[in-house]
C-alpha cells in the first residue's frame, strides 16, 4: 500500500515523538483532572465546615463529629467555639475551658470572635469558683478595646475581686460601678443583684 506523501512527516512524527506526546497529555490530563477533583472535594468540606460553624444549632455529638471530621478546614476554629459554648449551656463546664483555652493559644479563630473565646472562658472559669483564674481573664479582656463587652467585663472583674481570697472590701469595685452606671437603671439593676449574691454569701 503506497501511503499519500502528504502524510508521510505525519507518520514519522508519530514514530519518533507522536506517542511519547499523547503519553504526556494524557499525564496532564490525568493531573488535572486530580487537580479539579481535590478542589471540587476541599470546596464541598469547607461548605460543610461552614454549616457547622455558622448554621443551625446542632447537638453536641454532632459538633464533636465535625470539630474531628473538619479539623483542616478554615471553619475548624468556629466549630470549636461552638462547641465549647455547647459544652457551656449543658454546664459541663471542664470541657469548655479545655477548648477555650486551647482556642486561645493556637490562634485558630477569626480575631472578631477572640474576645468571645475570652468570655467564655472567663464565664466557665467562674462557673467552676476558679475566682482567681476568671478575674485574670477578666483583666486581660479589660485591657482591650471591645465596648460590646465592656460591661459584662468590668461586672465580671468586680464580681471574681469579690470572690478572691484576701479582697480587702468585696464590694468596692461594685460600688464603684454603681457609680459609673448610675444612670442606666438597667445595668444599675444588674449590678444590684450581684451586691445581693455577695451579702448572701
Amino acid at each position: 500500500m503506497n501511503t499519500p506523501e502528504e502524510l508521510i512527516p505525519v507518520i514519522d512524527w508519530w514514530q519518533k515523538d507522536g506517542k511519547k506526546t499523547v503519553a504526556l497529555l494524557a499525564c496532564v490530563g490525568v493531573v488535572a483532572l486530580c487537580v479539579n477533583l481535590w478542589f471540587a472535594r476541599s470546596n464541598r468540606l469547607e461548605g460543610e465546615a461552614s454549616n457547622y460553624a455558622y448554621g443551625p444549632d446542632v447537638s453536641i455529638e454532632e459538633l464533636q463529629d465535625a470539630v474531628a471530621k473538619y479539623s483542616s478546614q478554615k471553619a475548624s476554629g468556629v466549630i470549636k467555639l461552638r462547641l465549647a459554648e455547647k459544652y457551656a449551656q449543658e454546664k459541663q463546664y471542664e470541657n469548655a475551658v479545655e477548648i477555650y483555652k486551647a482556642l486561645a493559644a493556637d490562634n485558630s479563630i477569626p480575631e472578631v470572635l477572640a474576645s468571645r473565646v475570652a468570655l467564655g472562658l472567663a464565664n466557665c472559669q467562674e462557673s467552676l469558683a476558679q475566682w482567681g483564674d476568671a478575674l485574670k481573664t477578666y483583666e486581660a479582656l479589660a485591657a482591650g478595646d471591645n465596648a460590646a463587652i465592656a460591661f459584662d467585663v468590668k461586672l465580671g472583674v468586680a464580681r471574681c475581686y469579690a470572690f478572691t481570697e484576701g479582697a480587702k472590701d468585696k464590694l468596692e469595685k461594685l460600688e464603684a460601678l454603681k457609680k459609673e452606671y448610675a444612670n442606666d437603671k438597667f445595668l444599675l439593676n444588674r449590678i444590684e443583684k450581684t451586691i445581693d449574691v455577695i451579702k448572701s454569701k
